[in-house]
């Protein structure tokens, strides 16, 4: 009796621990999925107010789970032991990546990426003849299926069409570890993008002290493909859409070295001059790294850490309550608010 007790406890505590190590999604399966879309004669594949069937089992698309109620304010939502991060709600502690709602309810479309399933309004004009704003490549993005993920979006596998499909297995994976070998494995489902998760406060950037790590490196590279982000940065990813914003000299935005035709990005902050003075890490102008292994709230310019200038810098991932996606109110006709962001690295222009 006594040793099949502590067999017992031990099968018990290595569940447990199992589950702590892992940071894979945790619930009941009936959580997101449904076998037959059926219940007591009701739908299951409600999520988002739909009642269709998704591809892998799904009860929602990537809206329909992380925007699961847009009049709610709670940036995480818990659903029946789920927890999942709600990109579009109506409170005010957006996620690190922003809140969709600033672009959801009014004609502010360019504080955004107007992912269709969001922003039901005519959007056309955002796009350009290859399908994004500075895109090097002909990407096929359009107004009607601009989406989170997939070959028109920007998580998941982007050498895949559906959104679903291209993230399918990814919540299940264990990302212990992340190598960026595969979408579950990769820095928030940006396949082939590193970083460092924060496990304190999911999700968010919180404090100097409390926040993600985003992949940089010390030199600018233009051999972003429209599938493989180069270098595995986050400045990477932005170029697969955006890769004439990371031009060179031939190219029409131009300039990799100083002086900048185009503010650098996946360049390390110079250690001289007014840089030299951005030593405390601000959740208003973050800065990449060469190094994601640990949170650190010490940023050292031209150091061995290489802190990173990166298009994160300025802009949000998903949408800002700003003009053209930025982090502070960079027009503003009230100076210190206009600089609230620019002077953190550009100290002297306080």
């Amino acid at each position: 009796m006594k040793k099949s007790l502590i067999y017992i406890v031990s099968i018990i505590f290595f569940i447990v621990l199992c589950s702590q190590v892992n940071a894979e999604v945790a619930g009941n399966c009936a959580n997101c999925h449904t076998m037959h879309n059926s219940q007591s004669g009701s739908d299951m594949a409600t999520y988002g107010g739909t009642s269709g069937n998704n591809p892998c089992l799904t009860r929602g698309d990537c809206i329909g789970c992380h925007a699961y109620d847009t009049s709610g304010t709670d940036n995480v939502v818990n659903i029946d032991g789920s927890l999942v991060p709600q990109v579009w709600h109506n409170g005010t502690k957006d996620l690190a990546a922003g809140n969709f709602k600033y672009i959801a309810s009014n004609d502010n479309d360019r504080k955004g990426h107007n992912v269709a399933a969001i922003d039901p309004e005519d959007t056309a004009a955002m796009f350009g003849t290859n399908g994004a704003p500075g895109a090097e490549n002909a990407l096929g993005i359009t107004a009607a299926n601009f989406s989170c993920a997939g070959k028109y979006g920007c998580h998941g596998d982007r050498a895949v069409t559906d959104e679903i499909i291209s993230v399918k297995g990814a919540h299940h994976a264990d990302d212990g570890t992340i190598d960026g070998m595969s979408t579950g494995t990769s820095y928030r489902f940006l396949k082939g993008v590193l970083g460092l998760e924060n496990t304190n406060t999911p999700w968010q950037n919180i404090s100097p002290t409390d926040h993600n790590e985003y992949k940089g490196i010390n030199g600018p590279d233009t051999t972003s493909s429209t599938t493989t982000p180069a270098n595995a940065t986050i400045s990477g990813l932005c170029g697969e859409c955006h890769g004439y914003y990371h031009g060179t000299n031939t190219t029409e935005t131009g300039g990799t070295t100083s002086p900048w035709i185009r503010h650098p990005t996946d360049f390390s902050l110079p250690s001289i001059g007014e840089y030299a003075s951005y030593t405390t890490y601000s959740i208003v102008a973050p800065v990449a790294r060469t190094d994601v292994s640990a949170v650190s709230d010490t940023v050292n310019p031209g150091g061995t850490t290489d802190d990173i200038v990166m298009c994160l810098s300025c802009h949000g991932a998903h949408a800002t309550n700003f003009y053209k996606l930025m982090r502070w109110e960079y027009d503003s006709t009230t100076l210190a608010t206009a600089l609230e962001g620019c002077n953190v690295c550009h100290t002297s222009k306080n």
